[in-house]
């Protein structure tokens, strides 16, 4: 049973986000498929459930169809990452950390539960590693890292890295895991060379516990081989700005920038445009951008960026949707024409589709994902449908069809 305190918690997002009601139709897809998995929530105190659905995503015209129903994942979602042929999703419990492994259909996309693995750690009130959180593949499929979830201390802060077997799914912890980390692992992202990982760091010192903002970024070396990680020179990266939870780290696809929306809305409220910087290449090292923090006239809270690298979309409280354009050379973000756009929705994480001419948005309001047209130069052209999914929105993850 999730604990009462992971609970409330996660019902102060779920509330923060509203809830609601309706539906559409989803019109049959023809063509090569893309995978679209979704995790949709439930929280009416004391009580709160999660459910992984997954659709099959056709690229020429953005419509989904179901293909494997709602189901309740574990006792709640802290993390998701899948590629074509697995998918993972972090929970936590009273036993222990746990990630469930799900098989992916080649065919449409649709998952079967392979297991469960239970992270290694002596379990209290307060799992060693902390629960288990947000997940990480490398490029290759090798290697699963996971960081920890919100309710952790800082004595039991670790960062683990799991190796992958290729046939079944199945986890193995690689020797000397879990590797020690900086305060609390909350965001893990892997660069798109698989040589370095990335991680926001949150907390707040002086209660030594998970409620707090972001405070430093750290980047590890990754051994191509047995996956170990090892802290780089300057690691961790501090933070000067004001940065909320929950925050989703966005690494461009060329592997020379990472960006960091500011405003996760809990606990400050507050936010600073977005932070972006420089990543050396031999190093992994970070630097920030001339003009980071960009103050873009929105607190955005989480991004996605097309494959492309040169659109970046970012969700903003009241509804509102952020537009950037990207500078290959600098990095620099520039607003888009027609942006912020007022969505007249409760906009949860936006996700871009691997060819980059969709975007996917969490309605909280009518418990929906609403699609987008993506233009040449950025304009977004709503789908005719929405597709409901009974539930508050928390993720939305998308991989191309094996």
């Amino acid at each position: 049973m999730r604990t009462l305190a992971s609970a409330i918690v996660i019902g102060l997002l779920v509330l923060t986000l509203g809830c609601g009601g309706g539906s559409k139709s989803v019109p049959p897809v023809s063509g090569a498929a893309e995978s679209l998995y979704v995790i949709s929530s439930n929280f009416s105190p004391p009580n709160f459930s999660s459910q992984l659905a997954s659709y099959k995503l056709d690229p020429a015209t953005g419509s989904l169809a179901l293909a494997t129903p709602a189901g309740q994942i574990g006792t709640g979602l802290n993390g998701i990452v899948s590629n074509s042929k697995f998918l993972y999703i972090s929970t936590d419990s009273q036993v222990g950390p746990l990630i469930e492994i799900f098989s992916v259909s080649p065919e449409d996309g649709s998952v079967k539960s392979k297991g469960v693995f239970t992270a290694p750690g002596p379990c209290g009130l307060f799992c060693s590693p902390g629960f288990t959180g947000a997940l990480a593949l490398s490029p290759d499929g090798r290697f699963l890292f996971y960081g920890s979830s919100l309710l952790a201390t800082y004595a039991n802060q670790k960062i683990g890295v799991l190796s992958v077997n290729q046939t079944d799914g199945s986890l193995t912890s690689v020797p000397g895991s879990p590797f020690p980390a900086d305060l609390i692992p909350f965001g893990v992202s892997v660069h798109p060379s698989g040589k370095f990982l990335y991680t926001a760091n949150m907390g707040t010192p002086s209660v030594g516990f998970g409620f707090g903002p972001i405070l430093s970024i750290s980047c590890f070396s990754i051994d191509s081989t047995t996956g170990a990680l090892t802290p780089v020179a300057g690691s961790p990266f501090p933070i000067t700005s004001s940065v909320s939870w929950p925050v989703q780290m966005t690494l461009h696809p060329s592997g020379r920038f990472l960006y960091l929306p500011t405003s996760g809305g809990f606990p400050s409220g507050g936010g600073n445009g977005v932070l972006g910087w420089s990543i050396d290449a031999s190093s992994g090292a970070l630097k920030a951008l001339a003009a980071s923090p960009f103050d873009l006239g929105q607190t955005p809270i989480e991004g996605t960026m097309n494959r492309a690298g040169t659109l970046f979309y970012a969700n903003a409280p009241g509804g509102m949707l952020a537009g950037y354009s990207v500078d290959s050379s600098s990095g620099a973000l520039t607003p888009l024409a027609g942006f912020p756009l007022a969505t007249g929705l409760r906009v949860g994480p936006p996700s871009m589709d691997p060819s980059g001419n969709f975007l996917y948005l969490g309605d909280s309001k009518s418990q929906a994902i609403v699609g987008y047209r993506v233009g040449t130069n950025g304009a977004l052209t709503p789908l005719s449908a929405s597709t409901s999914v009974g539930g508050v929105v928390s993720s939305i993850n998308i991989v191309s069809a094996p």
